[in-house]
């Protein structure tokens, strides 16, 4: 299969590349691979790909649920997504309303990704694994906010990609071949517990700042993957302790370029 991957530098797109071209597909890959988070990650995920890649140089606050303030958890595909709560998550509707649009209207098959809380080794240094590691391994104090009452979906890295290929293999059909899945753990996690693992994996004590909620933030994301399971047969199988130590020893090994 020829597979065109935008993106490709990113954590997400980086790791699907790695996937396709590990079976055999034929893999391009785009990305600007410009300054919104330091690009020696970007390039390093390249690397680690095995890509070659060209002289190219993804920019709002790049967090915050499609979902919005939904408060029926775990999350469905079906769920309210009329009231986000940040211009990302409006911009995330807007993309599943004009795919659609063109699934419609072309006939090209689509499918719409909801992705929760990803991490994993060479993950963003903008989102929460990635900041608190820093933090903690430098003895700074970390933002825990909403006095760290908050739950997460936290999916590691291989499963959120394995379930992007899943879907690939298994493109829509019908008159408007168009769909959306989740793709999450299953499992929802304090952020206070993660906190603690992360404790446990990296040998070192947090020194917590206790901050009230951030605007355009929710208090709870967890998704419901019943049914890309039904479609696909995606099943999430990296458990929190074990991602979390194979984060850490990333982390604090000679590939992360930020160490």
């Amino acid at each position: 299969m020829k597979v065109l991957v935008t993106g490709a530098a990113g954590f997400v797109g980086a790791g699907v590349m790695r996937a396709l071209a590990g079976r055999g597909d034929v893999v391009t890959g785009i990305d600007n691979l410009n300054a919104y988070y330091d690009v020696r990650l970007k390039y390093g995920r390249l690397q680690e790909c095995g890509f070659a890649y060209g002289p190219y140089e993804p920019g709002v606050e790049y967090r915050s649920s499609v979902y919005g303030m939904g408060t029926d958890v775990p999350y469905r595909e079906d769920s309210d997504t009329d009231r986000p709560v940040s211009l990302y998550a409006a911009t995330k509707k807007s993309n599943e309303l004009m795919a659609h649009s063109y699934a419609g209207l072309y006939g090209i098959p689509s499918t719409g990704l909801r992705y929760f809380t990803v991490y994993g080794p060479w993950g963003r240094p903008d989102m929460a694994p990635m900041l608190f590691a820093s933090a903690m391994t430098k003895g700074e104090p970390l933002k825990v906010f909403n006095g760290g009452d908050m739950v997460r979906d936290f999916t590691y890295i291989d499963d959120i990609v394995e379930g992007t290929v899943r879907t690939l293999d298994n493109p829509p059909s019908g008159e408007t071949p168009y769909r959306i899945f989740n793709i999450g753990c299953s499992s929802p996690v304090r952020l206070l517990d993660f906190i603690s693992e992360l404790e446990d994996a990296l040998g070192c004590t947090a020194v917590k700042e206790f901050l009230p909620m951030q605007k355009g933030d929710v208090y709870q994301t967890n998704a419901d993957t019943s049914e890309l399971e039904k479609a696909t047969g995606y099943r999430p199988r990296v458990l929190l302790k074990e991602g979390v130590r194979k984060f850490a020893r990333w982390y604090k090994s000679d590939k992360n370029p930020l160490r």
